[in-house]
């Protein structure tokens, strides 16, 4: 993730997602933090489906709703 669009991609793709509650990147340090109802995995592919790489970082709870933190 190294600009603008990249970021604006990646919101894209994960908020018109029904399960999102919300979306926030850090473009400086590379990271997405996402609360939702989606699965790790779920939340993995819609990000790698704009064209960068995820990977898990942690993950907030074990109950739905929990954020994950995704690094490219």
């Amino acid at each position: 993730m190294s600009c603008e669009s990249c970021v604006q991609a990646i919101k894209g793709a994960l908020e018109k997602q029904p399960g999102v509650q919300s979306v926030q990147v850090d473009l400086a340090r590379e990271e997405v933090l996402v609360e939702t109802l989606l699965s790790t995995q779920e939340v993995q592919g819609l990000i790698e489906s704009t064209g960068r790489r995820a990977v898990l970082k942690g993950i907030g709870g074990s109950e739905p709703g929990s954020a994950l933190i995704i690094s490219h």
